[in-house]
């Protein structure tokens, strides 16, 4: 009897204790029941790392990480997922306020696990500021020099060191380079301030949602820009604030209560309020397991950068101000990215519903890049906002997939 009661007790605390680490859920409302839902379970990848996530779902052994050093002294980490006699080599660039751990973010369904199993080497880069990526010759990220750069640094600095380790590595000098967001940004400028280095180690540039030029824009960047980044720039600088989000900062354990909060709906109207308008489209499921990774490192000078270019209506670089400016590049404006020397093929794809991203932008986008980029042209989708490249249900079916086809055609 006792034996029988035993197991009793024990069976209820396991059961218990598995309903009470429940962390991801199916359905929006069953957040707020989240301990006892029968729509809620819990997820390894919630709390892992790139790594552990990689060897979660393909084996041990699938992943392997290398260190770079760029020439400002930025000490970079990449992952390889380790695929023997590939058919191509494919590296992955990140948006803002996030690293590599998007691309596998998605469990099974990640594109980075996608294009690993469809034969392909997948590289995860990880920029300067990001968790992989908090290393420094001289400073620490608690030094403001430290986060003294914008998306500038990271297309003239951290992609091409990558894109040389890469590509030695690798044995390949026919990289292909698929990206989102900031990591497009980054990509634009390092095609056309390097175009034969790009040219040298690149087959073709796949660019998801590239706010590069953002006359357009409506969601968050013109919001963050007006109302909060700009207003407490001096603040922040006099603050000797630089960056957020870092590893063991106090902003990025204020985030983590974000997580634990029943009701996500509240996330889900802000995403639609400042990425676009494209209701049920995000995932339940996706948006906590994602939210619990991102953000993981943001420079605030990107975001001025950015900035920049929604009020400048242009691509230039870095606005020091006239007199700085005239030092630096002989004219009181900062000059714009030679689009026009670009030399390797880009494909991007846009969404209509996009306000950071715009098609208009795009448009402006695709006129300025030379006959050479354009052969393998241009996708234009609807019903993806700019954060559903993630977490959007029809993500594949709109933007993935356009991606998949892309690289079958090649």
């Amino acid at each position: 009897m006792l034996l029988k009661v035993f197991f009793v007790v024990k069976f209820f605390i396991v059961t218990v204790n598995g309903m009470l680490d429940n962390n991801v859920c199916t359905k929006w409302d069953s957040y707020y029941f989240m301990p006892l839902s029968k729509n809620c379970y819990h997820d390894p990848d919630f709390s892992s790392n790139t790594p552990e996530i990689i060897e979660r779902h393909l084996g041990k052994g699938t992943v392997e990480n290398y260190t770079v050093t760029t020439e400002d002294g930025y000490i970079l980490t990449a992952f390889r997922i380790v695929r023997k006699n590939p058919k191509g080599v494919i590296v992955l660039g990140h948006p803002l306020a996030v690293d590599g751990i998007i691309w596998v973010a998605e469990g099974n369904a990640s594109l980075a696990f996608t294009l690993w199993r469809l034969g392909y080497e997948v590289w995860l880069t990880n920029n300067r500021g990001t968790y992989y990526s908090e290393e420094h010759v001289n400073l620490t990220v608690n030094n403001i020099k430290y986060w003294d750069f914008s998306y500038h640094e990271l297309g003239v600095y951290d992609l091409p060191v990558f894109t040389e380790k890469i590509s030695e590595t690798s044995n390949s000098t026919e990289l292909i380079y698929v990206s989102h967001s900031t990591g497009s940004t980054a990509a634009t400028i390092y095609a056309s301030l390097l175009p034969e280095h790009a040219k040298k180690h690149y087959k073709v540039s796949i660019m998801m949602a590239p706010p590069v030029f953002m006359k357009h824009s409506t969601g968050i960047s013109r919001s963050l820009c007006t109302y909060i980044f700009c207003p407490l720039s001096p603040i922040l600088r006099f603050l000797g604030i630089g960056g957020l989000f870092t590893k063991n900062s106090l902003s990025k354990a204020l985030t983590k209560i974000l997580v634990i909060m029943p009701s996500k709906r509240w996330f889900v109207f802000l995403d639609l309020f400042f990425s676009g308008i494209t209701p049920g489209q995000v995932d339940p499921k996706l948006f906590n397991l994602i939210f619990s990774l991102i953000p993981r490192g943001l420079s605030l000078k990107v975001m001025y950068h950015f900035c920049q270019a929604y009020f400048s209506w242009d691509f230039l670089m870095w606005d020091y101000g006239k007199k700085e400016n005239l030092r630096k590049y002989n004219s009181t404006k900062p000059p714009r990215y030679p689009l026009q020397k670009i030399q390797i093929p880009i494909h991007f794809i846009t969404s209509k519903n996009d306000l950071i991203a715009t098609s208009q932008d795009s448009d402006t986008l695709w006129n300025a890049l030379p006959d050479v980029a354009k052969i393998y042209g241009r996708t234009d989708i609807s019903g993806l906002n700019h954060v559903d490249f993630f977490v959007g249900k029809d993500r594949y079916s709109l933007a993935y997939d356009h991606v998949l086809d892309l690289l079958r055609k090649m």
